[in-house]
């Protein structure tokens, strides 16, 4: 920052670019992918507009069974930010009667975190999805005040298990909405996986190296005018009609990946009748 043009953020960590490792060989992104699932890229493109003063131009959801990582995943990038420049809104906030008390939570933040959203998520969203992840400026109002304008920094991550209804067809909303599908369950239970985010916290280096890439995705963004992934409206589509289905709910809650036992497609379809 400057005298005349103050930071609007402080990010407890360092910068560097000298000797920077590939960022897929990280030891704790390393360890993200083999514990979650999401890509290193994807994990960059999230972390990128995170930290980007521009409008994030996507509204990313983490969808899947309990125990696959969304908490974890949302903590790390809460660690490598800054926890002050994190919102925790409810899914209520954002309901069409409390929306810009919902918007007016995001004032000065990077990354608002929705947890544990339930199947009416996107409708609730609905066009709002659009002016929040595309308008240089939005407004909300707090409790008890009058409406505010302000710059839109935030990138909202919402987590689901629920199985998801759409009321947005469109492609506008495809090109805004990042889906990313977590099938992969942790052993671990709630406080290992605040153990897990404690112990990355303390790898000071790691998480340097982490934020560093992260400014240089948001430097893509502002020099070549384009995010380190790119979204594809049709892939969206396509998780979209496959994640709001009551198929995707049997599968994720009676079953889980195995590197060791099988199971045959005779044997799940006696499941899904059962189920039915």
């Amino acid at each position: 920052g400057r005298p005349d043009r103050p930071c609007r953020f402080f990010v407890p960590r360092s910068i560097f670019f000298e000797s920077l490792p590939a960022f897929e060989e990280i030891p704790v992104v390393k360890e993200v992918f083999s514990a979650t699932g999401i890509s290193p890229l994807d994990l960059l493109d999230l972390g990128a507009r995170a930290i980007s003063p521009y409008p994030p131009e996507i509204f990313a959801l983490f969808a899947g069974p309990g125990g696959t990582g969304k908490s974890t995943i949302t903590g790390l990038l809460a660690i490598i930010i800054g926890d002050d420049n994190v919102a925790r809104p409810s899914q209520r906030a954002f309901a069409e009667a409390e929306i810009l008390r919902g918007i007016a939570s995001l004032e000065n933040k990077l990354l608002a975190v929705i947890d544990d959203v339930d199947g009416d998520i996107l409708g609730d969203f609905g066009a709002t999805i659009k002016e929040l992840a595309t308008s240089e400026k939005i407004t909300g109002r707090k409790v008890y005040a009058s409406p505010t304008t302000f710059l839109n920094s935030a990138i909202i991550i919402a987590a689901t298990n629920a199985v998801l209804r759409r009321v947005d067809h469109s492609t506008g909303f495809y090109d805004r909405c990042r889906v990313h599908v977590l099938g992969k369950r942790l052993r671990f239970t709630k406080n290992e996986i605040v153990d897990v985010v404690e112990a990355w916290a303390k790898r000071e280096d790691e998480l340097s190296a982490i934020l560093s890439w992260f400014v240089l995705g948001a430097l893509q963004r502002r020099i070549k005018k384009m995010w380190p992934k790119r979204q594809n409206p049709e892939e969206a589509r396509e998780i979209l009609d496959a994640i709001c289905s009551s198929e995707c709910a049997f599968v994720w809650e009676s079953l889980e990946a195995s590197s060791e036992d099988m199971v045959t497609w005779e044997e799940i379809e006696g499941l899904w009748q059962h189920e039915k």
